[in-house]
């Protein structure tokens, strides 16, 4: 709400846009929070320039949230933008556009997803599918049809959108291409679907394993003759595997970390934030990250 020319705003773009989303190296968690930032400013034509240099960025990541940015912003003059991003090198960045046509949801932009769907790109195929399902009308009439199709693939990836529909003529649909379909490989994904929307609950939210109960750290452990410590002391190996792991064993370390809200292994996460490689630098502060709103406290360095 604040005035259009008020001083502090070009200082406010351009830290939040060219220094945290934009920026040449800058921890993910950051630039995911630019990107919410820019969404909820009343100058979307700012923010919308921002994006549309996210999606010229060199690293996924940013050219993913440019996408997801001019989504959120909704507006169909950004589809010229968003339409050639369906093609783009990595599989996220497509996901995300399949999605943000969607979260557009105008004639045009469905016009962009059927062209998504007739790709030869399955995962696209199934996010574009997810995402018609989200508007009732013509999308689900796109999904009627695709579920008809002589494509396996397209059929397969309607599928996927009908389970997300909580409606009786959805279910009915996945049943009868569960019986009556001529490809297994089509039957198979609608058996999933038709038990998943049977039993919504099973694709809710797992119960974390205890620390001695994680695979990853178990095998870690086990390659070096040694068990996970029992009870209060299992968080001494995630602090040590995040100490000598490779980057993967180092990543998942500092995720877990986060995810049990171990707050003892604060000065380990900071120590991670040196790391040599970028993934463990990334997930260290996105650690911190969740460990900050669990304390309820602001921590040194982490916004």
């Amino acid at each position: 709400d604040a005035p259009s020319d008020a001083a502090w705003r070009a200082e406010f773009f351009k830290r939040v846009g060219g220094g945290a989303l934009l920026a040449t190296s800058q921890y993910p968690l950051l630039r995911e929070r630019a990107m919410a930032a820019l969404i909820t400013t009343q100058d979307s034509a700012t923010a919308a320039l921002l994006f549309q240099h996210a999606l010229e960025h060199p690293n996924p990541l940013v050219r993913r949230l440019g996408c997801i940015g001019l989504g959120a912003l909704g507006e169909s003059e950004y589809l010229q933008y968003l339409k050639p991003m369906l093609n783009d090198s990595s599989r996220l960045v497509r996901l995300a556009c399949g999605f943000a046509l969607g979260a557009i949801g105008t004639s045009a932009a469905l016009d962009a997803m059927m062209e998504g769907l007739l790709q030869r790109d399955r995962d696209l195929q199934r996010a574009i599918a997810e995402a018609l399902a989200a508007l009732p009308g013509e999308g689900h009439a796109l999904l009627r049809e695709a579920i008809e199709s002589d494509d396996l693939e397209l059929r397969r990836a309607a599928v996927f959108g009908l389970a997300r529909i909580r409606a009786a003529w959805a279910v009915t649909q996945i049943y009868r291409t569960q019986l009556e379909d001529s490809e297994p490989y089509v039957r198979i994904a609608a058996e999933q679907a038709f038990n998943l929307a049977e039993n919504p609950d099973r694709g809710g939210i797992k119960r974390l394993p205890a620390v001695d109960q994680i695979d990853w750290l178990i095998e870690w452990m086990s390659e070096r003759g040694e068990s996970i410590p029992s009870g209060e002391n299992a968080p001494i190996a995630l602090l040590r595997s995040l100490q000598e792991g490779n980057p993967e064993v180092r990543s998942a370390a500092a995720r877990t970390l986060a995810e049990i809200g171990y707050v003892n292994g604060l000065k380990a996460l900071y120590k991670a934030l040196g790391d040599q490689d970028e993934l463990v630098r990334a997930e260290a502060y996105a650690a911190l990250g969740a460990l900050q709103q669990r304390v309820g406290k602001a921590l040194p360095a982490v916004m």
